[in-house]
């Protein structure tokens, strides 16, 4: 629902490349600051919210964004675009508490332990690997 909310923020804007340009470089800003507050699920919302085919369609509109605005958006990506979330859960086990961790992962994590009884474990807690 959030995501859908960024989505149309950005494609409805008029088509003035300016204010689409605006518009995304606002959401990576809003991203930064929401993974400099280590809030991980906010991040993973507006990213993939950036990353729906309407507003990858915009491909003039992401030329414009300058290169600072998208070096945050490929370090957001380097973290959550990887199969199996990877960086993200070594980014995980380097940070310190309080964070807002991504729901959608947990939620996946506790899926594949309920549904799937061969996992394996090391001194009785779940081994992801």
């Amino acid at each position: 629902r959030d995501s859908s909310w960024v989505v149309t923020e950005i494609v409805m804007v008029p088509q003035n490349r300016k204010q689409r340009v605006n518009k995304i470089v606002w959401f990576i800003r809003l991203m930064e600051v929401l993974l400099n507050c280590q809030n991980y699920n906010g991040v993973m919302k507006l990213y993939s919210a950036l990353n729906t085919a309407p507003v990858t369609r915009l491909k003039k509109a992401w030329k414009d964004v300058p290169s600072k605005f998208m070096n945050v958006y490929h370090n957001v990506q380097r973290v959550f675009g990887e199969t199996n979330f990877r960086n993200y859960r070594d980014l995980l086990e380097q940070i310190s508490p309080p964070a807002v961790p991504y729901q959608g992962l947990i939620l996946a994590d506790l899926t594949f332990i309920e549904e799937s009884p061969n996992f394996e474990t090391v001194d009785g807690l779940p081994q992801f690997v």
